[in-house]
């Protein structure tokens, strides 16, 4: 008997020490997708101000976007696939990857994002071009995506894309979670207004190499974004993911108290019996 209840002991401990992690990173979760999400604010404020820049610089020129921006370009697609750096996220990387095989053909240029989420792709056998490592948290994105631009805009530039896109989990109300396909290039400019003539600005230098600038700051604010957003569904969904293992380790923590406790009543009983000389009390009788 005491060998069961030193057995039930352990596996208290066991389950409670569990519970307590499952706890902390809960706990993380959520608030690295709090921080995620407030730094939204910022990044699409940062988004309105350029795009307004933009249909200024439009309207100084009534002939329409200029010809380097043209949308005809016949080079292999290009995309940004945003997938989890850690695990305990559901289904996310497998649904991201699924919509990549969807949208994707076999001669896109492909960057991944993401630790679990790459050895995940590795294993579909989904072909890379350039692998980075996604931000634990919200204050790394910027410089990630100041690098995650540089290195996808440049080569847009020096082999332009037929479309680029990024594609990347959002979380929604109740923790759902969708998957997102975001179309970067050919550069809409049929999304920007145009400035009035009375506000029109005074330029300094070349028109187009001023929006080439306008247009790599506004597509580079889209991949911030992008980047938040899918740090924001990592951590929605490993706070869901980790809450449902917590209410399971609830339950089985709960079971085994109750075993626990059986197991000592019974102990306690046979002493008693033991104690009082009546364990076989047919026999005594007799």
């Amino acid at each position: 008997m005491s060998n069961r209840l030193g057995r039930a002991e352990s596996r208290i401990h066991t389950l409670a020490d569990l519970r307590a992690v499952t706890a902390a990173m809960r706990g993380i979760a959520a608030a690295r997708a709090r921080e995620a999400e407030a730094r939204l604010t910022g990044v699409d404020r940062h988004a309105a101000i350029v795009a307004a820049s933009i249909a200024d610089a439009l309207a100084v020129d009534s002939g329409g976007p200029p010809e380097f921006l043209a949308a005809d370009a016949a080079g292999p697609p290009m995309a940004i696939v945003v997938l989890s750096q850690g695990g305990f996220v559901g289904t996310l990387n497998e649904r991201v990857l699924a919509t990549a095989d969807a949208e994707l053909t076999r001669s896109a240029r492909i960057l991944l994002l993401g630790g679990h989420g790459v050895r995940i792709a590795a294993e579909r056998g989904l072909a890379c071009d350039w692998v980075y490592s996604m931000a634990a948290n919200a204050a790394l994105v910027p410089a990630l995506a100041r690098e995650v631009a540089r290195q996808v805009l440049g080569e847009a530039a020096r082999s332009p894309p037929s479309r680029l896109v990024v594609i990347h989990a959002e979380s929604r109300a109740g923790g759902q979670l969708d998957v997102a396909t975001r179309l970067l290039l050919p550069f809409d400019f049929s999304r920007f207004g145009r400035a009035s003539a009375a506000t029109l600005p005074r330029l300094q230098i070349p028109l187009e190499q001023l929006l080439a600038a306008l247009v790599a700051q506004f597509l580079h604010t889209r991949i911030h974004a992008a980047l938040l957003l899918g740090l924001l569904a990592e951590n929605t969904a490993r706070r869901e993911a980790v809450s449902a293992m917590h209410g399971n380790l609830d339950h089985k923590l709960e079971s085994a108290h109750a075993e626990y406790r059986s197991l000592r009543q019974e102990e306690i009983t046979a002493e008693i019996l033991e104690l009082s000389g009546t364990r076989h009390p047919l026999r005594a009788m007799l």
